[in-house]
């Protein structure tokens, strides 16, 4: 028969005393109800009902044989031994001491202020004992010192009696002792929770809560297999926050020797229990090799390894995270159809490939995308570790077809920064880059390194780049790996230092240097390129160049030269031969090299070399063009060339010249300009010409004889107008008068002056009405010298331009009228049929050299070039860059055909000065206009 004293102190062996406290206050205040006892082979099962936050159902199973507690079981949260079944136990206990000697329930009846509950007469006995056993105090010494009235409680006494046992029940045997009672597996579930498969230990009845596995722990009714798994769950604490997950080749088969049932967790447990297969058939799948071309500016090749697996389970969207697979320590698990799971062992290499993995997809036209196969792109970290990969992956998984067979090699142990110039001449590009170079691919830092603004400030990063994405740089060479790591920070530091000097290197801030076109290119390589170099050279950078290597050597350009000329038939013609270096060129090449604006030719082995003396070079291209080129290669002229020819000829030391003594002559004709015949004068001509206006005239009769045109250009007051009255008077010819076209104001004193000194000629000024200009027009041959203005001549052009009117000599004074070549009045003395033309001008350049041009091109066409070229060659350079180089060549160029003498230069030849006094009488209209104006004048000067 089992005690109360028994029940009570079982309780107390598997309780703490806090809870065991609380228990004691749930039974006495009476929160205990509808309990019953039932009794079956030797063992007692108590339940009933304790009332708490709700009302739980609390069962106790005692073992009356060895008066130990087995199976205890309450509904509430709490899954250790609660408060709610120590009640239930007190309560059963107290049932037991009522069936023994009748007595009031304590927690039915009111207790008095004195009365000490019997339960709690136990308690203090047991400690008190306990006490005096380690105070080594016997009983019996304590029983005679206690006053009278400390014997009112009897069990008190009986409990501290000397050499009396204060348990008469022997002392239970231990767990180990104690026989196993019959376990039903059944009674508990253990559930996963995927993807980290969290297993949890449950009671069937309450799959909510969690089982005490310390309980089943404690007992010997688990085999040795359940406690390997309860001990491996309870050690794990995988349900703890920040645990690791459990390692399913550890966890799996643990689960299936320990005989639980196992179901998937989702809020709740599935109703069909999972089933294992722990060693399926390895995985199928796909080691390849695909390299892509990347469209870029040149085209650069992105060398991808997969891995790619379709013998897994296809994504499912209605599960609740992203792959029907979990990769947990070194395992893969997959549920392959319902409620079986897979688990596939791998290397920490493989796991660390397979965690990269990501369904692709066909996408059919107007269809659901279809699944594909899972594909992992390797990593540089995998590529490094290729060869162990391959041999994992041949282990562990069933590779179809053969994988690609590689070995990997680092490139160099160092990345080194260098600059890489991109320069290709046939199209005018430069591009230089300041790259980091890792032996197998060199970094544009213009493009992998950008800026992050960052309060006030800003910081580096870099962005991946999509030819070699990741850690490492890949190239691919038969069947060899070659890599290298990327280094970030040196990226970065290479910018930063690059950036301090970006102004001063040619760079923009994001370090970008390209160029196009020739001007550009040349511009840069003058300006900055050298600056490039010294601080590559500083820094020990090297430069390595992509195409076209820019030279640091230069070559002479060379020309020898063969002229003649024949001055009866006004030609001029000469070979050319050229060279660069030591190698010849043709005209053509030098032609495009000229017109591209190259700053190197390409020799005939295709390396570039710089031209030193390009400006000569150039001189000597733009000469040739204004000449004809015949088909033996010579090139043809006319005489007014021959000076321009020998100035270029004679302007550089690398150029020689073999002269025909034609040519020589003709030379000496010009420098002197003089006619080959000396000039006669008639004698009232020669009796009022100074010396410097003979030289003049002769000058004059030079041009004539070759049939040249010219300026004089002599300074105001040393009779322009004196020396061309005495050539036209000379050369008159009869029904072929000449032409002087001068300002209005001037018309008068034209024919004054021909009055004067040529009164042989006659002399008639073309003005008037209109009627009278009509009268004029139909004598205009009867005369030796026709004088007119401009105006006149472009409003009655239909009479000057008349095929029948030719003139012997045309001459335009002030010639500054026509220096804009656009004017109606330049358009119209241009087109005067003369055969011999003159300009007379004081100042013959006012603005622009491009007055020149518009002059000479009355003189003789083409003799200047076309305007267009004109203005590349001369107007240009002269007036934008100041080039005196282009300023002496076109001086040159027009000498012989131009003669201009100042009054300090002929000085000693003027005569005395004359001072004439003139007085006008004002008419009365005059005079009344005058004083009007100087009233108006005034005026405005006082008020002011």
């Amino acid at each position: 028969m089992v005690s109360a004293h028994t029940i009570r102190d079982a309780l107390r062996d598997i309780t703490s005393p806090v809870i065991y406290r609380r228990g004691v206050e749930y039974y006495r205040d009476g929160l205990v109800e509808r309990w019953q006892v039932e009794e079956e082979d030797g063992f007692l099962f108590v339940t009933g009902k304790v009332r708490g936050s709700k009302r739980y159902e609390v069962t106790l199973e005692f073992d009356t044989e060895n008066e130990v507690f087995g199976e205890l079981w309450c509904s509430c949260p709490y899954d250790e031994i609660c408060k709610h079944i120590v009640a239930l136990g007190l309560e059963y206990a107290d049932s037991l001491e009522k069936e023994d000697k009748p007595a009031r329930r304590p927690q039915a009846a009111k207790r008095t202020s004195g009365e000490v509950p019997l339960e709690d007469v136990q308690i203090f006995a047991k400690h008190l004992r306990k006490f005096m056993a380690e105070a080594g105090i016997p009983p019996d010494a304590l029983l005679r010192n206690l006053p009278p009235e400390a014997f009112r409680n009897q069990e008190l006494a009986r409990l501290l009696r000397a050499n009396e046992p204060a348990d008469p029940r022997p002392t239970p045997p231990s767990p180990a002792q104690r026989s196993p009672k019959p376990f039903n597996t059944n009674d508990y579930i253990i559930t996963l929770d995927p993807p980290s498969y969290t297993p949890g230990f449950h009671q069937k009845q309450q799959p909510y809560l969690d089982a005490s596995i310390k309980r089943l722990l404690d007992s010997n009714r688990i085999n040795a297999a359940q406690r390997a798994l309860l001990t491996y769950i309870r050690d794990g604490k995988f349900s703890q926050f920040n645990s690791p997950p459990p390692d399913p080749a550890t966890l799996f088969p643990l689960l299936v020797e320990s005989g639980f049932p196992v179901y998937r967790y989702f809020y709740g447990y599935t109703s069909r229990p999972l089933v294992f297969n722990l060693q399926p058939n390895p995985l199928r799948a796909h080691l390849v090799y695909e390299p892509f071309t990347v469209p870029l500016v040149p085209p650069q090749v992105r060398h991808d390894f997969y891995l790619r697996l379709d013998s897994v389970t296809p994504p499912n969207n209605g599960y609740y995270y992203d792959k029907p697979f979990s990769l947990l320590h070194t395992s893969l698990v997959q549920e392959v159809t319902d409620g079986t799971i897979e688990l596939h062992r791998l290397t920490p290499l493989l796991i660390q490939l397979f965690a990269r993995l990501e369904p692709v997809y066909d996408y059919p036209t107007n269809r659901r995308p279809k699944f594909k196969y899972y594909q992992a792109r390797l990593s540089g970290d995998m590529l490094e570790q290729y060869e162990r990969l391959l041999e994992d992956a041949s282990r562990l998984l069933q590779l179809t077809p053969p994988p690609p067979q590689f070995t990997a090699h680092p490139v160099c142990d160092k990345a080194q920064e260098a600059f890489v110039v991109d320069f290709d001449h046939e199209s005018q590009i430069l591009h230089v880059m300041p790259v980091v170079d890792y032996g197998v691919y060199r970094q544009d830092i213009s493009e992998s390194i950008y800026a992050v603004t960052r309060g006030k400030g800003h910081e580096l990063r870099r962005r991946e780049s999509y030819v070699h994405p990741g850690t490492h740089v890949i190239e691919v060479a038969g069947d060899t790996i070659r890599y290298a790591r990327i280094d970030p920070e040196l990226e970065i530091r290479f910018h930063k230092k690059l950036s301090a000097k970006a102004d001063e290197l040619g760079f923009t801030k994001t370090l970008k240097c390209l160029k196009r076109g020739a001007r550009n290119v040349n511009a840069y390589l003058e300006t900055f390129w050298p600056r490039v170099l010294a601080f590559a050279e500083e820094q020990g950078y090297p430069i390595v160049f992509a195409q076209d290597v820019l030279p640091r050597e230069q070559a002479i350009f060379r020309a020898d030269f063969s002229a003649d000329v024949n001055t009866e038939s006004d030609w001029l013609y000469f070979d050319v031969a050229c060279y660069c270096g030591d190698e010849r060129i043709t005209l053509e090449k030098l032609i495009l090299y000229i017109e591209r604006g190259d700053r190197f030719w390409r020799r005939d082995d295709g390396t570039l070399v710089e031209i030193a003396n390009h400006e000569e070079l150039e001189r000597l291209v733009r000469l040739l063009q204004s000449f004809h080129a015949r088909e033996n290669g010579g090139f043809e002229g006319k005489l007014r060339n021959v000076a321009e020819l020998e100035y270029v000829m004679t302007s550089s030391p690398h150029y020689n010249a073999l002269r025909a003594e034609s040519f020589r002559q003709f030379m000496r004709n010009v420098q002197s300009g003089k006619p080959v015949q000396a000039v006669e004068l008639p004698a009232h001509l020669d009796a009022v010409l100074r010396p410097y206006q003979r030289a003049g005239i002769e000058w004059l009769y030079f041009l004539q004889s070759y049939r040249f045109a010219g300026i004089l250009a002599d300074e105001m007051g040393l009779g322009k107008t004196l020396q061309t009255l005495a050539v036209l008077s000379m050369e008159r010819k009869a029904g072929k008068p000449s032409i002087v076209v001068c300002p209005k104001t001037l018309l008068y004193n034209w024919k004054a002056e021909a009055n004067r000194f040529v009164p042989e000629m006659k002399v008639l000024v073309y003005d008037g009405t209109p009627a009278e200009r009509q009268e004029l027009a139909t004598a205009l041959t009867w005369h030796d010298l026709i004088i007119t203005s401009y105006s006149l001549v472009k409003r009655d052009k239909d009479i000057f331009l008349d095929r029948q009117m030719r003139f012997n000599h045309a001459v335009l004074d002030e010639a500054q009228f026509i220096k804009n070549h656009s004017t109606k009045n330049a358009q119209v003395v241009k087109q005067l049929n003369a055969d011999y033309r003159l300009v007379l001008t004081g100042t013959p350049l006012e603005n622009s050299v491009s007055e020149l041009w518009s002059m000479y091109d009355f003189l003789m066409p083409g003799f200047l070039g076309k305007l267009e070229h004109f203005v590349t060659r001369f107007q240009k350079p002269i007036m934008e860059s100041n080039d005196r180089r282009a300023l002496e060549h076109l001086r040159r160029k027009m000498q012989p055909f131009m003669l201009r003498r100042t009054k300090r230069e002929v000085l000693k030849e003027l005569p005395p000065k004359i001072e004439q006094l003139s007085r006008c009488q004002l008419s009365k209209a005059q005079s009344i206009l005058y004083q009007q104006i100087l009233g108006k004048v005034r005026g405005d000067v006082f008020d002011a």
